[in-house]
């Protein structure tokens, strides 16, 4: 898995380029659970899927992007981010409460 901006290198060594990104609940965030509570909620609204992502959805993706299930994969970006990079205003559409 290389980084983006890397592709002349990384295609040249067959390497597949990939991203995985966006919030995502880990222990950085560090906050009592009311105000964990609070942050999700907040930061929620603004993802399509409408919840924040965990660690190890962003994990498979770089599990995939690094198994011989991607071998044909070349140059792609793949966002781990529940829609929110394609929609920055977080496609209330989804939100039905």
């Amino acid at each position: 898995m290389g980084v983006i901006g890397n592709g002349g290198a990384a295609t040249r060594r067959r390497e597949r380029i990939g991203r995985a990104g966006g919030a995502t609940r880990t222990p950085i965030w560090n906050q009592t659970p009311e105000a964990w509570e609070r942050f999700a909620a907040g930061m929620s609204r603004s993802i399509p899927l409408g919840r924040l992502g965990e660690a190890e959805e962003v994990a498979r993706a770089a599990l995939f992007l690094a198994s011989d299930d991607s071998s044909y994969i070349q140059g792609a970006d793949i966002s781990v981010d529940g829609g929110a990079g394609a929609s920055p205003l977080g496609a209330p559409v989804y939100h039905l409460d």
